[in-house]
């Protein structure tokens, strides 16, 4: 088995090294003072290593599948919230007969789960208020629940758990790929970690900001502060 020379994953791997080529684009002429290896023709071995890579993570099609998977998913998890919304109303109309809060009948967890994306914690807290749910369908029928209101709730928890393990299929799929591809990957790393040094070497005493967009580590923490800024936005 062959083991990856990066520490980071796969997708931060192609991410930096887009930025890398960018940067590199950029600044070819002050690349070129420093060696001719860079050249156009280099810049485009570097975008054709990166491409190669970048299908070989992830083939068109299943680009395709997996991003199908998650819209549907992240469209049945705000329709589930809709849901426990309604019945967070429900359980207030029928406190007389069933006298648990939105917190006791698991729902203030449920919305938790919801919000944070964090489908297996969200499906197993699902059960806890299916549960109570039945424990009180009778109570909260009277007070205006749907007879079918239960079923709903099930539809969507099948439909999240069939599309979280759509997404397992393609990414552990993807990850034996880019397994038996490791050796293409590092080579990448390896041009990439070149264009770093020349890039640290012409910027650091002279531009300390383009330097940053030469520096792996700087260039890492930007594309993770970028993923965490995007799942701060949460569910809308």
């Amino acid at each position: 088995m062959k083991a990856r020379s990066y520490h980071c994953t796969d997708e931060e791997l192609l991410v930096i090294g887009n930025r890398l080529s960018e940067s590199l684009k950029r600044d070819l002429k002050d690349f070129a003072s420093l060696s001719p290896q860079f050249d156009e023709g280099y810049v485009m071995g570097v975008d054709d290593k990166i491409g190669i890579c970048t299908e070989l993570m992830s083939p068109e099609s299943e680009i395709v599948m997996l991003k199908t998977a998650t819209t549907r998913l992240h469209e049945t998890m705000r329709n589930l919230r809709a849901l426990a919304s309604k019945l967070s109303i429900y359980l207030k109309l029928a406190k007389a007969d069933a006298p648990l809060t939105a917190a006791e009948f698991g729902l203030t967890k449920l919305f938790r789960k919801i919000r944070s994306r964090d489908v297996d914690s969200m499906l197993r807290q699902l059960r806890v208020v299916t549960d109570n749910l039945h424990t009180y369908h009778k109570a909260l029928v009277r007070h205006g629940m749907p007879e079918a209101f239960p079923k709903q709730l099930n539809a969507a928890a099948l439909s999240i758990n069939a599309d979280k393990q759509k997404q397992l299929t393609i990414v552990n799929a993807r990850s034996e790929l880019m397994q038996a591809n490791m050796e293409k990957m590092n080579d990448l790393y390896e041009i990439m970690k070149e264009i770093s040094r020349a890039g640290k070497l012409l910027y650091r005493k002279t531009d300390a900001v383009k330097a940053q967009d030469y520096i792996l580590r700087e260039l890492l923490k930007k594309v993770r502060a970028d993923r965490r800024a995007a799942r701060a936005k949460g569910l809308r």
